[in-house]
């Protein structure tokens, strides 16, 4: 009998072991994926579609990792991204009803057409 305990004892310290490498890479990938919405900024040559395609992909990192973004939060982290011509933009999106990130995709490419 004690043969077995010692086996599951064992077992329980590899699996303990394999569990906080796991987690240590995980709050690692989900501090890179943040860092990657804080630095997000929209490129002059890349579109506002892609802009904001690339911090909903971000987004959907940190949801796959079990840490879902809310939509006002991700809107946030796309607005903060924008350069200083969308600054008078800015205040309109923020002082507005909430949008949705698909909402601020669609303004964002609307008002891209018409600068």
């Amino acid at each position: 009998m004690d043969d077995i305990v010692n086996e599951v004892n064992a077992a329980q310290l590899g699996w303990d072991y394999m569990d906080s490498l796991y987690m240590g890479k995980t709050e690692a990938n989900m501090a890179n994926v943040y860092q990657k919405l804080i630095l997000l900024h929209l490129k002059p040559n890349k579109t506002n579609a892609e802009y904001v395609n690339r911090a909903k992909s971000h987004g959907d990192e940190l949801k796959e990792m079990g840490v879902p973004e809310t939509e006002k939060q991700m809107i946030s982290y796309v607005i903060g991204g924008l350069s200083d011509e969308w600054e008078a933009h800015k205040g309109n999106v923020s002082c507005s009803r909430p949008k949705t990130l698909a909402e601020l995709k669609e303004d964002t490419i609307l008002l891209h057409s018409v600068a």
